[in-house]
């Protein structure tokens, strides 16, 4: 039977009993510090949890949300991105709040008149504020501007309707979130809105608006995971690239949390379990299991020096998980020809696209790979000379007949110059020893065996012939 293997990676599993045991991020302490502060907060609080795109914060949200309920708050989870679909989030938010809270109402007789008032209170809103005189705009405040235009006692007399349907959907909810603390030991109502900057800008802003200025009462408070960068960006692209967004989003957040640097390391680790690449070179042969440990650290090194995002480099983990279990069982993994392919694709696509095109040389692909911040350290190290001598290798076989490389005749020139003063030893060691494999061809790593860069680029971008098992191997 064939191995099969998740394009998409598998959404961690929270555990009731034990929320953040399978956290690899090391976060635990972040949502303990969280708690705490939640829950020495009795009035009105919007809370932000910030993180860039990619970086775990929905996990944590998720993780989060358990640890909370272990610790008996109530919760309700909203997420932005899925209900951007609707006309008013007010609507989506109300919903979701009446249905999730639903599950308390036989707490008390006097907690289920509660919500009802709210579901009362939530449809008048629905019916004689929002078509009306509820218009959210960047200043956070009702738009009368149409009424004045046309002064008539018609509309005032809507404007009236609208500001007490405002006024009663406020004091309805701060009285349900009462009487939810006074049964929950004073513990307040705990509403999480993810995916904030992945949703429309305009849902996201008024979003904002309807958290903080409709549902902004006592003994509830707002967490709001975001990136809040790019949450910026989208608000400028909504008004203007001169608008404050900054300042703007200040005046929403009464507490800015930033969520701690994951252990990018145990992630990694975690990622070659679960992708089945652990496994796969467990069950290969002699010489492909020997290289395993190599390929492993040059993944964590050059990830972890690019700070790659967790998802980035879970999708890129399971293209090569996808690689390697497409491959017919007499099928060699070109393991080392296969991971800089893949570090070069992830760490800069568009690079890797000019040096298989041969518009950028190898000595170019170097030089950019190893002068940025953090990586220059790599260069020194077996997994960094190792990079160097595949691309090398990659080069001078990436067009039959064509085997000049740039980075190669600049270690010969190096080693063919005097050094009087000692100044470049370093460097010439390290050029002589990259010399000295690629002229020998890399037995030591390549078998003696031409480079498969070619190879090992087809296989990785899905488009290799020795993906297509024969019938006699379906056996």
């Amino acid at each position: 039977m064939e191995t099969k293997v998740r394009v998409q990676p598998r959404n961690i599993r929270v555990r009731k009993d034990d929320p953040f045991r399978d956290d690899g991020l090391g976060r635990e302490e972040s949502a303990t510090i969280l708690t705490s502060i939640v829950s020495s907060i009795e009035g009105p609080c919007v809370l932000a949890i910030d993180a860039p795109w990619g970086e775990g914060k929905s996990t944590f949200i998720n993780m989060w949300t358990g640890h909370l309920q272990r610790e008996d708050f109530f919760v309700v989870n909203f997420s932005a991105w899925e209900t951007d679909f609707a006309t008013e989030p007010f609507i989506a938010l109300s919903e979701e709040l009446s249905q999730d809270l639903e599950q308390y109402m036989t707490r008390s007789a006097k907690l289920a008149a509660a919500m009802g008032k709210v579901g009362r209170a939530a449809k008048a809103m629905v019916k004689r504020a929002l078509p009306t005189v509820v218009s959210i705009g960047t200043q956070g405040v009702l738009d009368v501007k149409p009424f004045m235009e046309e002064f008539s006692e018609e509309r005032m007399s809507g404007y009236r309707e609208a500001r007490k349907a405002m006024r009663e959907f406020r004091d309805s909810l701060e009285e349900m979130a009462t009487s939810l603390a006074e049964s929950n030991e004073g513990r307040p109502l705990i509403v999480i809105i993810d995916e904030l900057e992945r949703c429309r800008p305009t849902y996201g802003v008024k979003l904002l608006e309807v958290a903080k200025h409709l549902f902004a009462v006592d003994h509830i408070v707002f967490v709001l995971a975001v990136n809040r960068l790019e949450f910026e960006h989208s608000i400028r692209g909504l008004y203007g690239s001169e608008f404050d967004a900054q300042g703007y989003l200040r005046r929403f957040f009464d507490i800015d949390f930033h969520l701690s640097q994951p252990d990018q390391g145990g992630f990694i680790e975690s990622n070659l379990r679960t992708t089945g690449i652990n496994g796969f070179f467990d069950n290969s042969d002699m010489e492909t299991r020997e290289r395993y440990p190599v390929i492993k650290e040059m993944i964590l090194s050059f990830f972890s020096a690019y700070n790659i995002s967790l998802r980035t480099t879970s999708q890129s983990l399971h293209r090569l998980g996808l690689t390697l279990a497409s491959l017919p069982d007499n099928q060699r993994p070109l393991g080392f020809e296969l991971v800089v392919a893949l570090i070069l694709r992830t760490v800069d696509i568009g690079l890797y696209h000019r040096f298989l095109r041969r518009e950028a040389t190898d000595e170019q692909v170097v030089e950019s790979i190893f002068g940025r911040p953090g990586a220059e350290a790599i260069r020194e190290k077996p997994e960094g000379m190792l990079f160097e001598v595949i691309l090398i290798l990659g080069m001078m076989h990436l067009v039959p007949g064509d085997n000049y490389s740039s980075l190669m005749e600049r270690y010969e020139r190096l080693l063919g110059e005097p050094d009087e003063d000692n100044a470049q030893d370093s460097e010439r060691a390290r050029a002589s020893k990259i010399v000295e494999e690629v002229k020998a061809g890399s037995p030591s790593l390549m078998d003696g065996r031409p480079s498969k860069f070619g190879d090992a680029v087809e296989r990785l971008e899905l488009v290799s012939r020795d993906f297509i098992r024969e019938e006699s191997e379906e056996v």
